[in-house]
């Protein structure tokens, strides 16, 4: 199946941060002053490692479907702006130690340029719409007299791999 433009974009992207995500990590490793903050903990940077590591490979077999992967997206951009002010407000009020600097240059536009990018392109793929019909229903019965159902999926579905 040939993606849309805006799926291969959004999927260009979600590889590419996926990569940068995945081997961001390895900072803490071949050039210490760029991925570590004060204070230093080796097993809240191996903690670091796994979850950023993890995140990125799924980010990176996201990409396949990502119109299947909107809610890894929308968590990968609001984690950006919120990871990436506080760091951006951390190095300012100097509390990134003598290191600073490195942050402002590397990983603090990582992290807020992901609601810019990926949130953009995800808009493309499926803008956002808020449907009250479900919450109506619960809230103020159903206008036929029946009642509200909510339908799941079932376990015969199958979603895209």
């Amino acid at each position: 199946m040939q993606l849309q433009a805006p799926s291969r974009s959004l999927g260009l992207a979600m590889r590419v941060y996926g990569v940068a995500l995945a081997l961001a990590t390895s900072t803490f490793v071949w050039w210490p002053e760029v991925g570590r903050w004060p204070p230093y903990h080796l097993a809240y940077e191996r903690m670091f490692v796994a979850i950023f590591f993890a995140w990125g490979l799924a980010l990176y077999r996201g990409a396949k479907h990502p119109e299947a992967s909107l809610a890894l997206v929308d968590f990968t951009a609001l984690q950006g702006l919120l990871h990436g002010g506080v760091m951006l407000a951390d190095t300012l009020q100097g509390n990134a130690g003598h290191h600073g600097l490195w942050h402002l240059a590397g990983d603090v536009p990582l992290h807020l340029s992901a609601p810019l990018v990926l949130g953009r392109l995800r808009h493309r793929v499926s803008p956002y719409r808020l449907d009250l019909s479900v919450a109506e229903t619960l809230a103020f019965g159903n206008r036929s007299g029946g009642r509200a159902s909510i339908s799941r999926a079932h376990p015969g579905d199958q979603f895209p791999h």
